[in-house]
C-alpha cells in the first residue's frame, strides 16, 4: 500500500511540475537574445512552435502560425519557432522564414545544449512529432499543447484567441462604431453584421452559460449574418488583434 501510495503521489508531482515551462534563453537567427520568463513578465503569452525546415507539414501550419501572430501579437503574444534539427542552418531558416511571410522570431536549435529537445520531451514525452505548440500563460504554467497537424490545426488558434481575451493587455471597446463596425437587427428577427475596416475580426458567439455555439470571421469589407442558431439570448465577442468587444443580441 506504502508504494502504491507513493508511486501516485510522485505521479501527481510529475504532472504538476510538468505544468510549468523551464526558463530558457536562445539567440535566435539575427543574433538576438530571447529569455522566456523576461516576456512572460511583462504580461504577455508566449507560443512556443516547434518545426524544421523539411518538415512536410509544417509548411502548412508555420502560415497559420503567422495569421495567428498577425491577429494577436505582438503585445499580447509572442510566438518563437524553435528548430528541432540541428542540422537546419541559420540561413536555411531565415529562408524558409521569408518563404512563408513569417514575423515572429526564429531559433536553430544548434548550440542549445540539446534544450529544445529538453523542452519537447518535458511536455510530449519521448513520442515527438512536428509541428508541435506548447501556449504559455504569463504565470509560466502551460495552457495548451498540440502535437501533430491535427490536434494543431484544431485547437491552436482557438486556445490564443481564449488565453489573449482574459489578459491585461487586452483593450476591451465600448462602442462597435469604435472598432468599425455596423450591427442591425433584421426583419427576420436575425441580424447582420458589417466591417468598415480593413481588419479582420474572429467572432465567437456564446449562449449565457458561456458555451460557443458558433464561430465565424468577419473580413474586411465583409457583411455577416447571423448564424443558424435555435432563438434566444446570445453574446458576440469580437476580436481582432489585442481588441476586443462584447455585443448582446436577441435571435427571435
Amino acid at each position: 500500500m506504502y508504494r502504491i501510495l507513493t508511486i501516485l503521489i510522485g505521479l501527481i508531482y510529475f504532472s504538476c511540475s510538468a505544468q510549468t515551462v523551464s526558463d530558457f534563453t536562445f539567440v535566435d537567427i539575427n543574433g538576438d537574445s530571447y529569455n522566456l520568463y523576461e516576456n512572460l513578465e511583462q504580461g504577455k503569452a508566449v507560443g512556443i512552435y516547434f518545426f524544421f525546415v523539411n518538415c512536410g507539414f509544417c509548411q502548412t501550419t508555420t502560415p497559420m502560425m503567422q495569421t495567428i501572430f498577425a491577429n494577436e501579437g505582438p503585445d499580447c503574444l509572442d510566438i518563437i519557432a524553435l528548430s528541432v534539427d540541428q542540422n537546419d542552418t541559420e540561413s536555411a531558416i531565415q529562408t524558409y522564414k521569408d518563404s512563408k511571410g513569417a514575423e515572429f522570431d526564429f531559433f536553430t536549435s544548434a548550440g542549445t545544449n540539446n534544450q529544445v529537445f529538453g523542452i519537447l520531451s518535458q511536455h510530449f514525452g519521448n513520442s515527438i512529432d512536428t509541428p508541435s505548440f506548447l501556449l504559455v500563460n504569463p504565470d509560466k504554467s502551460v495552457e495548451a499543447q498540440h502535437m501533430g497537424i491535427s490536434e494543431f490545426s484544431a485547437s491552436a488558434a482557438t486556445d490564443v484567441n481564449a488565453l489573449v481575451s482574459d489578459l491585461d493587455c487586452a483593450t476591451t471597446i465600448n462602442n462597435p462604431l469604435d472598432l468599425g463596425l455596423t450591427i442591425q437587427q433584421t426583419g427576420s428577427g436575425s441580424w447582420a453584421i458589417t466591417n468598415e475596416t480593413q481588419n479582420n475580426y474572429e467572432l465567437s458567439f456564446l449562449s449565457p452559460a458561456g458555451r460557443i455555439v458558433a464561430q465565424s470571421q468577419l473580413n474586411p469589407g465583409a457583411n455577416l449574418l447571423s448564424p443558424s442558431i435555435p432563438a434566444g439570448l446570445y453574446f458576440i465577442h469580437f476580436h481582432s488583434g489585442n481588441t476586443q468587444y462584447f455585443k448582446t443580441v436577441m435571435k427571435y
